[in-house]
């Protein structure tokens, strides 16, 4: 089951894909344009922040898991030092 976090990470983005959408699909004036564009853009950034975020974080969770003191006790490294 998907976090909560995923839940609502899954429905902006797929909100922001809808409005994506339903923009390219119409005409808007030329006026509006430049700020429709850049709206867009920033949206479409803070999803991918967000995603590269939560990748972060994940990885920063696998290293603290890690932990050095087992890759000392492993048995290949106790020959190493035979």
């Amino acid at each position: 089951m998907k976090s909560s976090y995923e839940q609502g990470l899954q429905m902006f983005s797929l909100t922001v894909i809808f409005i994506n959408v339903v923009v390219a699909a119409n005409d808007f004036p030329e006026e509006q344009e430049d700020s429709i564009s850049t709206i867009f853009v920033m949206l479409n950034i803070i999803v991918l922040v967000i995603i590269i975020g939560e990748l972060l974080v994940a990885i920063i969770i696998h290293v603290k898991h890690l932990r050095v003191a087992d890759v000392f006790k492993s048995p290949i490294h106790g020959l190493c030092r035979k």
